[in-house]
């Protein structure tokens, strides 16, 4: 599984004083109680601050307020980033780890704006009873805070009967870098509180059958059905509570039974019940269930049943290969379609709101800066060429496009290829994200970041190559799922997909073409799958011809550079260099060279003479040259592949390699 991006870099001074006029305020809802901690106007200052808030009935954090130090840019003018840790649990250990945080919200006030001013989350952190929540907050521009000694890291600075503010540690150098404590965060939690009632029984959730349907799986006749149940109130119900839950599918029988508790189910404690009796899903379309308890005493009835909708059958089932998904669509279709290919679903209960799904579209996207141009697939200017993307302008942990089934039976390395596009050049750390997850049939198994999560790449569609073999065999669905966190304008960040292929992939494969960087076509050549070089998939790719055809041999590179042709005997992955690709021709390597054996130079554009200056890419970066296949007995003309200088780092590209052969 890929690393994930470094999402916090160092920042500069420069980048800061860059994206400060662009930042806007979140919108404030209400803040509901206030609990501060001592207001120190005298202790050390720090630009960084990482704490703890320990629940104890339950709260919602809906934002900080706080008390600032010293600001050379203005009282108030600061720009305020929340963050807290991925799990529940204390920021000790952790303070330094930037892939244990993520972001909360990110904002600005202006000059006249008082600093007591709450910075008010867009959706409330949850703290549940008991549970220990860590969280940073990220002063720039030089603003500090300042400071109040505390006894002891994880001290109690202010408390009250729903939260305990805990001490913790301050940073002046870089994000996550916490060396200082113990300290008192100078500040304000504002919080509603989870809980009103002392007795209250709720339907959470169902967690049999899925919401989502068993994708390549259709339901039965005799589904168990499965909820959990929470105990929102203040009180412990006791081993022995006897609860009534009830189900009703599709408007027929009630199903009733008594659940015993075995244990105490304390403040907050959740149960999960699963009916002794089935139900019958198994005709296609979607079907309806609620789910009801009953327990004596409880105080609040709102939350007593719970109305779900399961879809079952009209599953797509993909078991031809290689299987190509273009989102190409035909003329006239709406330029902001949610209409998807056959088999592809917007999921239903990931999020909700605007710009909570994916779209088909082949213009820009909306948002200037950030999305492609258009789609991946050539040519890019046709009216029909499109690509899938979501849009940036929302904020949501999960926005799920769900592929058909693909039946990957007799496939023993599946692999998923696709281009992303995928830019924030604003705020590439704090840029939106992708990753990918499995969904395995019959087992129901979900295998999450298969792929991903991966942010920020750059202005360019990028290929990127998944590994299914652990699933070969199987019935999948595949699930992208986008994470985005709109908070101000610099984080808008679009997403892109297009071109998803999935064949068995062949494990003799070697350097793929890469478009502007290193690109040999002979004749349209195609690898072992069929795919062309357009698509830049892994090679050697193959062309056959007749004696007496002209065959145009196509370089692309960077504009203006000479190129080394060479050929020699088919060997993939004769030798790999780092950063520069594979040589996939010659014999064994030559101990004193490092270079691949039985190789031989065709024409070097850097030399004078015979055909060498023709070997020059283009101001465009293309050249085109032409050659007539000689009269000969069928078989293997040659193989061929080329070298070319880059501005990138190594300063040289290997091409693909080409095998002509003559029919």
């Amino acid at each position: 599984m890929p690393a994930t991006l470094n999402r916090f870099p160092p920042f500069s001074r420069h980048l800061v004083y860059l994206i400060v006029g662009f930042l806007v305020s979140a919108q404030s809802p209400v803040y509901g109680q206030t609990l501060s901690t001592p207001m120190s106007t005298s202790g050390p200052e720090y630009s960084f601050a990482v704490f703890d808030i320990k629940s104890l009935t339950g709260v919602n954090i809906t934002g900080f307020s706080t008390s600032l130090g010293s600001n050379p840019l203005g009282q108030g003018q600061i720009l305020r980033s929340v963050w807290k840790r991925n799990t529940v649990g204390s920021f000790s250990g952790f303070e330094n780890d930037q892939f244990e945080w993520s972001p909360v919200i990110t904002t600005t006030f202006g000059h006249f704006t008082a600093p007591s001013q709450p910075m008010t989350f867009i959706d409330p952190v949850t703290i549940l009873p008991g549970e220990t929540q860590a969280f940073c907050v990220f002063f720039f521009f030089g603003a500090t805070q300042r400071f109040q000694n505390a006894p002891a890291i994880g001290s109690v600075v202010a408390g009250n009967s729903h939260l305990e503010i805990h001490a913790g540690r301050g940073g002046s150098i870089d994000p996550f870098s916490f060396t200082s404590g113990p300290e008192a965060w100078n500040g304000s939690v504002h919080y509603t509180t989870l809980q009103t009632f002392n007795d209250d029984i709720s339907v959470e959730k169902m967690t049999a059958p899925s919401t989502e349907g068993l994708g390549c799986v259709d339901l039965s006749s005799a589904e168990p059905v499965t909820i959990d149940i929470r105990n929102r109130g203040f009180n412990l119900i006791p081993a022995g509570t006897q609860i009534l839950s009830s189900y009703q599918a599709n408007g027929g029988s009630v199903v009733s039974e008594l659940v015993a508790l075995s244990s105490d189910l304390p403040s907050w404690g959740l149960l999960s019940h699963t009916f002794a009796t089935t139900a019958d899903l198994s005709g296609p379309g979607n079907h309806t269930i609620v789910a009801s308890t009953i327990y004596g005493g409880d105080q609040d009835l709102n939350n007593d049943s719970l109305t779900v909708t399961i879809p079952n059958g009209g599953q797509v089932v993909i078991n031809n290969y290689p299987y190509r998904q273009p989102f190409d669509v035909p003329f006239g279709f709406p330029i902001n379609g949610f209409d998807l290919p056959v088999g592809w679903v917007n999921e239903t209960d990931d999020s909700m709101g605007l710009n909570s799904d994916w779209q088909v579209i082949f213009t820009p996207t909306v948002n200037m800066g950030t999305g492609p141009s258009g789609s991946h697939s050539p040519p890019v200017s046709s009216a029909n060429s499109a690509y899938a993307f979501i849009n940036g302008l929302s904020d949501f942990d999960a926005v799920n496009l769900r592929t058909p089934c693909f039946d990957l039976s007799g496939m023993t390395t599946p692999t998923l290829q696709f281009f992303m596009h995928s830019q924030n050049a604003a705020l590439p750390m704090m840029g939106n994200e992708l990753s990918m997850d499995v969904h395995s049939f019959p087992s129901g198994a979900v295998t999450l970041d298969v792929f991903g999560p991966e942010g920020h790449i750059g202005p360019d569609w990028a290929l990127r190559s998944v590994d299914l073999s652990a699933f070969a065999g199987q019935k999948v669905q595949l699930v992208f799922r986008a994470s985005t966190n709109f908070q101000n304008t610099l984080l808008v960040h679009d997403i892109a997909i297009d071109d998803i292929s999935i064949e068995d992939a062949f494990l003799t494969r070697g350097q793929a073409p890469r478009g502007g960087l290193a690109v040999l076509d002979i004749g349209q050549s195609r690898n072992a799958s069929g795919n062309v070089t357009s698509l830049e998939l892994g090679g050697p790719y193959f062309v056959t011809a007749t004696t007496g055809e002209t065959l145009t041999i196509k370089l692309e590179g960077e504009p203006l550079k000479p190129i080394i042709m060479f050929s020699g005997p088919l060997n993939p992955i004769a030798a790999s260099y780092p950063g520069i690709g594979t040589v996939d021709l010659g014999g064994p390597i030559v101990p004193t060279t490092g270079i691949p054996s039985l190789l031989t130079v065709v024409g070097d554009g850097s030399l004078p003479g015979g055909i060498n200056p023709f070997f020059v890419t283009g101001t465009s970066g293309l050249t085109h040259l032409y050659f007539t296949v000689p009269a000969m007995a069928p078989g293997i003309l040659g193989s061929f592949q080329c070298v070319f200088p880059t501005q990138m780092p190594g300063g040289l590209a290997l091409s693909n390699a080409v095998q002509v052969s003559v029919q």
